[in-house]
């Protein structure tokens, strides 16, 4: 699977999160995969009873995302989510959207988009950067190696 590939699944699927974002304040975690066609769908995810952690439907996601990989659904997916990460150069921890993008041939990295949420809900992205990240949906696999990402969301 090509980088353009992996980029265009992350491009695609961003843009629900940026909403999701505006409107509420906060990134409820999703994700989607990419089809043998092409196609990107979304994959979201409920979990009934106590109030969910962020940590609990990211869980919930990859487990939804590995059954279908198992039935060959995916040849790519993302999982998208909030989290509080230190850029590269800082000592403070900074809101951010990590994608977490994994393909079938063994490519796993993370990109982050560091953000602020002003009182209007408009989004103002900082520097992305990205990171190998370890096989969560397709196996153990080797981390891919770091590339910087493509363009802000």
């Amino acid at each position: 699977m090509s980088k353009a590939e992996l980029d265009g699944l992350m491009r695609g699927l961003l843009p629900m999160g940026e909403a999701i974002l505006k409107k509420y304040g906060e990134l409820y975690p999703y994700g989607g995969g990419l089809t043998a066609k092409d196609e990107i769908q979304f994959v979201g995810g409920e979990k009934e009873g106590p109030a969910a952690t962020t940590e609990d439907l990211v869980e919930l996601l990859r487990t939804t995302l590995r059954q279908a990989v198992k039935k060959g659904n995916y040849k790519a997916v993302a999982l998208i989510a909030g989290v509080a990460v230190k850029p590269p150069g800082c000592d403070e921890d900074t809101d951010a959207v990590r994608v977490s993008l994994e393909d079938a041939e063994g490519m796993c990295i993370e990109v982050f988009f560091p953000y602020t949420l002003s009182g209007e809900g408009e989004i103002e992205y900082g520097k992305a950067f990205a990171a190998p990240a370890d096989p969560q949906i397709f196996g153990p696999r080797q981390p891919a190696e770091e590339e910087p990402p493509s363009e802000q969301p």
